[in-house]
């Protein structure tokens, strides 16, 4: 079985801050074809803004992209592991 490493490795983290708009956030989802970024706030982690959280929170809501930020629909603080870690674990912490 793979580790997390062996997946991402190559890949880039696609980040947002939070005080940007959702806009930018579905901007950034479309042009680097990825269905989340991460949300950065003083060099670390603070949230993750999903395909989902905007379908979800914005658009099935019928809220204005542009007149929301990323901080008010990402989810904060979410779950991370080390790139050691085995997908299978991955998928077990998701689902478990």
């Amino acid at each position: 079985m793979r580790n997390l490493k062996a997946i991402i490795v190559g890949r880039d983290v696609v980040a947002i801050t939070a005080m940007q708009s959702v806009l930018d956030a579905a901007r950034l989802v479309a042009t680097k074809r990825v269905g989340a970024v991460v949300v950065i706030e003083d060099a670390a982690l603070n949230g993750i803004v999903t395909e989902r959280d905007i379908l979800t929170r914005v658009v099935a809501t019928e809220r204005a992209p542009t007149n929301l930020t990323v901080a008010e629909v990402m989810t904060p603080n979410p779950v991370t592991m080390t790139p050691d870690k085995q997908f299978s674990h991955a998928i077990a912490t998701y689902i478990g």
